[in-house]
């Protein structure tokens, strides 16, 4: 006698739960196995999973590779129809499917911080979904996959392309966006590692010096919880404080410093995951880096990966160091000109010799014929902006050892190859307009330099922009009529100082270009 449909259905049905649970067994022994002979580093991919991921996860076992499938190829028509935040969503369901393929956390936080962010129109919007990105691949991508250095280098490269270059039309913002975050740490340009590392790790350790105790206890009764990490915004964010926490800050400001201290590197190790060891080891061997700019971010996790990778990878990472300290050396001085104006990213010129290092390093190490033209150019912009910044000599000895490794057919000297070099069709091609524009712009540049309290910088830009009146004006002869200025040699001074003083506001900094005075002369005389 057959079975009824209804039976046969139900028979199905117990089946299939049969199977699914027989795969749920499967999928532990395999996570045992993985763990027994140390696979991968064990983390519960179902801690923080939806009910769910949960179900599916327990419920299909090996078979939920099939509804990844199934899901990736709707992914795939999703980013064709340019579908992002839906694809957002399927994408968080496959990465707690397999949480262990960091392609799915790749492509994941790259959606966010590359296809997301360029829908919003204002800053802070598009700064939110870049942060996103990185922040999935910190906590979650390498949470499931530390030895990953695909991971690393993509974390990586989110600091240095999105945030680091100039690609996006609001890079600036997230730059600034981040060097706040950063400066909540640490307010100079790097933790101060001595005291960080001898400092306590849990609150416990802290609470037994007995001023911290006694100062914990006072705010804790007023209904503060002083040891967890949004205290520290709290503090930062200048509340009222009842007139009894106020006493206790003002009777113990050694206590309160060290209370935020412990704050400011908890946070940095266990909201940023920065081991302070290891930033120690990056800045002693390629810095001294400004920890609030991304380019040092970009290196240490780079560097991090270079400790779990392979040859091939090994190129790949180590190509983001030495780009990434190249780019520092070119825009890794954070300096506040004036307060209303934004910070200015100029070069960083105490890292130069430990960029020309991880260059020689790579070199050294993989005989590319990129890394070759790299470290070319890396010369040539070092050699440039050594010059303008009033390093002469520094860039002479950097240029005879850049002759010497990579010869041109005719060797110019020193002062000619930077005039060269300076203008891209050739000193000689030069038009007066050409010549009035970099003249004019490298005195801008010296006065604001001057203004900013940096004048050996504001010295190479004087320099550079009185040889190149000088040796426009050698052109000016009775056969060249239209080469000779119209103005002197202190009307373009005059002139920059006066744009100059339009843009500060600070009083100290406007005495300083007030009290530069231009006597004009007929003859002026040539700057040392």
């Amino acid at each position: 006698m057959r079975p009824s449909p209804r039976t046969t259905n139900l028979l199905l049905i117990l089946a299939g739960v049969i199977i699914m649970g027989l795969a749920g067994r499967q999928n532990s022994q395999l996570v045992s196995l993985r763990a027994e002979h140390n696979l991968v580093e064990e983390i519960d991919p179902l801690v923080g999973a939806s009910p769910w991921v949960r179900f599916i996860q327990v419920g299909l076992g090996g078979f939920r590779g099939i509804l990844v499938d199934i899901l990736w190829t709707r992914a795939t028509r999703l980013q064709d129809d340019h579908q992002y935040f839906e694809l957002t969503q399927l994408a968080d369901w496959i990465s707690k499917l397999e949480p262990r393929v960091p392609e799915v956390w790749a492509f994941h936080a790259w959606n966010q911080a590359y296809n997301i962010s360029v829908l919003f129109n204002t800053p802070h919007e598009r700064w939110q979904w870049v942060r996103n990105g990185i922040t999935l691949l910190r906590d979650e991508g390498l949470r499931y996959n530390p030895n990953s250095p695909k991971l690393h280098w993509e974390l990586g490269w989110m600091y240095q392309h999105k945030m680091g270059a100039d690609l996006d039309t609001m890079h600036g913002m997230y730059k600034l966006y981040w060097a706040n975050e950063m400066a909540t740490l640490f307010p100079s340009n790097a933790p101060p590692y001595a005291v960080w590392t001898s400092y306590p790790d849990t609150a416990e350790e802290l609470a037994e010096n007995t001023a911290i105790r006694s100062l914990i206890n006072t705010l804790e009764n007023a209904g503060y919880a002083p040891t967890e990490d949004p205290f520290l915004d709290e503090f930062l964010g200048r509340p009222v404080f009842p007139k009894n926490v106020i006493e206790a800050f003002e009777a113990d400001p050694v206590a309160l410093q060290k209370l935020l201290t412990f704050l400011r590197k908890q946070r940095l190790q266990k909201v940023y995951k920065l081991e302070l060891s290891t930033m120690k080891e990056v800045d002693d061997k390629y810095g001294p880096f400004d920890w609030r700019l991304p380019q040092a971010h970009s290196t240490y996790w780079a560097y991090r990966g270079m400790k779990r990778t392979d040859e091939k990878q090994g190129l790949r990472l180590h190509r983001m160091i030495y780009q990434s300290m190249a780019s520092s050396f070119r825009y890794g001085s954070f300096t506040i000109i004036d307060e209303h104006l934004p910070p200015d990213f100029s070069p960083n010129l105490a890292i130069l010799d430990n960029t020309m290092m991880a260059y020689e390093e790579a070199l050294e190490e993989y005989k590319n014929v990129a890394v070759e033209q790299a470290h070319s150019n890396l010369l040539v912009d070092a050699i440039m902006i050594l010059s303008e910044y009033g390093q002469r000599t520094r860039a002479q000895e950097i240029y005879e050892d850049y002759t010497a490794l990579y010869p041109a057919p005719k060797k110019l000297d020193y002062e000619s190859f930077v005039l060269q070099t300076m203008f891209s069709e050739g000193f000689d091609a030069l038009g007066q307009d050409e010549a009035t524009h970099i003249v004019e712009g490298k005195l801008r540049e010296a006065y604001v330099y001057l203004a900013a309290g940096l004048p050996d910088r504001a010295e190479g830009f004087f320099y550079w922009a009185k040889r190149v009146y000088d040796k426009f004006s050698t052109r000016a002869n009775d056969e060249a009529q239209r080469l000779k200025w119209t103005r002197t040699w202190n009307d373009f001074r005059e002139q920059a100082r006066q744009d100059a003083l339009r843009v500060f506001r600070n009083p100290e900094k406007l005495d300083i270009l007030e009290q530069e005075k231009i006597v004009p002369t007929e003859s002026p005389p040539a700057l040392n």
